[in-house]
């Protein structure tokens, strides 16, 4: 976090700072649960919105995808321009594509990559185990039925 300097223009931060705070109220997210999500105390994300502080690029960048707005819409009342997502590679071509992994530590980040992503999908603890309605009604996602642990699993 640092403060915006003397020369920069005074009404960007006030106007990235509103423009925040508008965001986070459309989600109904706290301060402090922002900065969790962005990694910056709930200190420095009043001093963005009061238009006291600037985010780094990297952290208005992340803003702007952890809150599903259109590239440009935060980064561009701080003089930034936008990330052209469509010139940026998926972690799958990136890993495919560097040059410091050989194919067997490809293979592996790809698939702890796949991993990640399908323990993140709607209806899916971090572990991975479906919770949709089926499983909570006492059936894996094979639909095989299983036995419910009393304290553990709702049994």
């Amino acid at each position: 976090m640092s403060e915006a300097p003397a020369w920069w223009p005074d009404d960007r931060p006030a106007q990235f700072g509103r423009l925040l705070g508008e965001a986070l109220g459309r989600r109904d997210l706290t301060q402090q649960g922002f900065g969790r999500m962005v990694g910056a105390s709930q200190a420095s994300v009043s001093g963005w919105i009061a238009g006291r502080y600037e985010p780094s690029p990297t952290k208005v960048f992340a803003m702007e995808v952890l809150l599903s707005l259109e590239p440009g819409t935060l980064c561009r009342a701080l003089g930034y321009r936008p990330v052209d997502t469509a010139q940026t590679p998926s972690v799958e071509v990136a890993i495919a594509e560097s040059t410091g992994l050989d194919d067997e530590d490809k293979a592996a980040l790809l698939g702890a990559y796949r991993a990640l992503s399908r323990s993140r999908e709607p209806g899916r603890r971090p572990d991975g185990i479906d919770v949709g309605p089926r499983a909570r009604a006492g059936d894996d996602s094979s639909g095989r039925s299983h036995r419910r642990v009393p304290g553990i699993n709702g049994g």
